[in-house]
């Protein structure tokens, strides 16, 4: 029984992470079995009477405390319980509090970093493939003037956003990155899965998404600035300059990046820290979403695109301020932003040597996102079981 447990709990965390990329109701299935299997796993196996503390442990705690101020929050502040915003922000902070216990308590040891590295870049290379073949038609794309806009008008209507879809394809290089690496991984997988990578890639240079392709790119130079120290570290003297020359000419090419500095999230950021300055306590989930959206609706911000698309007055409600640290902050104050700030911090301080590089980038990745999105968008279970992988999962295959 405990050896069936273990590989349906192994199953299902492959299917979460393969799944995260599509709707909800895709993935909750595997939510379910993945918790089940993981408490009959860590009940038949007493792996819970193993408990020893390790200082790589305290970004756990950090999990489940910024789980826990919301309610605490709420109450503080002399809020109900039963509002749809606090109801929403609970659902979106379970996975800490879950990710938080899995990592005191330690993963199941049938899950491989590696295993969840081939899923993610296969489902990746599928997409992608499936939308030029099946969707654009190869022959079309190769022939168009703007690949990047038929690819965006493609992947929208049959995936996903951009934000989400460059997370998943950005986390996907990093676990590339990981396998091809490793020696210990037979030669033929590796090149198999380098392969595979090369579509993930070429998406990235050519998406219409500042932060995904700015993102790809600092990945792209600090694997091959990572490949040359451990080639030859002299080498470094040269071939740093060369990269980042390199990363500063794709960058500035890419057509969207000049608009960055008159984006309207920083008329979005200035009425949120506004609000920060006005209440450093918080405003809890509840009030602090609408008080914010009635002040975006207030200012000179032009808003026809939101209501044309959502006319409905309550939709306003949906309005965010395109930034999780600053949104943590407005609603659960300067004491919640900075525990969601030490969950990306902690880690760089406590985590094992080997793993250093990978959980780094891979906090760089989701820190990334969400510093110009939130939890409605980019999900909490992207950081909340990658960190958890990263630092838990066994290192030695």
């Amino acid at each position: 029984m405990p050896e069936v447990c273990k590989y349906i709990n192994l199953i299902a965390a492959i299917g979460l992470f393969a799944s995260w990329l599509f709707p909800f109701y895709i993935q909750q299935p595997f939510l379910w079995i993945f918790f089940v299997s993981y408490i009959l796993d860590i009940c038949l196996t007493k792996r819970y009477a193993d408990f020893h503390w390790t200082k790589d442990k305290l970004v756990f705690v950090v999990f489940i405390a910024f789980f826990f101020i919301v309610p605490v929050c709420q109450l503080f502040l002399g809020n109900g319980f039963s509002e749809h915003f606090f109801k929403s922000a609970i659902e979106k902070h379970l996975p800490f509090l879950a990710f938080g216990i899995i990592g005191l308590l330690g993963l199941n040891p049938a899950i491989k970093l590696r295993y969840i590295g081939y899923t993610m870049v296969f489902i990746s290379c599928c997409c992608i493939l499936y939308l030029l073949f099946c969707k654009i038609g190869i022959n079309t794309f190769i022939h168009a003037e703007n690949k990047s806009i038929m690819f965006r008008d493609a992947r929208v209507l049959y995936l996903t956003h951009h934000m989400k879809a460059n997370l998943f394809f950005n986390i996907s290089l990093l676990f590339s990155f990981y396998i091809i690496i490793r020696r210990s991984i037979l030669l033929p997988a590796r090149i198999l899965t380098g392969i595979l990578t090369l579509p993930i890639i070429y998406i990235l240079l050519i998406t219409e998404g500042r932060t995904g392709f700015v993102t790809a790119i600092i990945l792209l130079g600090s694997f091959f600035i990572y490949l040359l120290w451990k080639f030859n570290y002299k080498i470094l003297f040269v071939g740093i300059p060369c990269i980042m020359a390199g990363a500063v000419f794709f960058t500035m090419h890419h057509e969207r990046i000049s608009s960055t500095f008159d984006d309207p999230r920083m008329v979005q950021w200035n009425i949120g820290m506004e609000m920060v300055h006005e209440h450093p306590m918080g405003y809890g989930a509840q009030q602090g979403r609408v008080i914010y959206a009635d002040k975006v609706f207030a200012s000179d911000l032009d808003l026809t695109w939101f209501t044309t698309e959502l006319p409905d007055p309550e939709d306003r409600y949906l309005l965010h301020p395109h930034n999780e640290f600053l949104e943590a902050t407005i609603n659960y104050g300067i004491i919640g932003g900075l525990i969601f700030l030490s969950i990306f911090l902690i880690p760089l301080l406590t985590t094992q040597k080997e793993r250093a590089f990978y959980v780094t980038l891979f906090l760089f990745i989701v820190g990334t996102q969400f510093f110009f999105d939130v939890f409605d968008n980019v999900p909490s279970l992207s950081l909340a079981m990658g960190l958890c992988l990263w630092m838990r999962c066994p290192w030695i295959d």
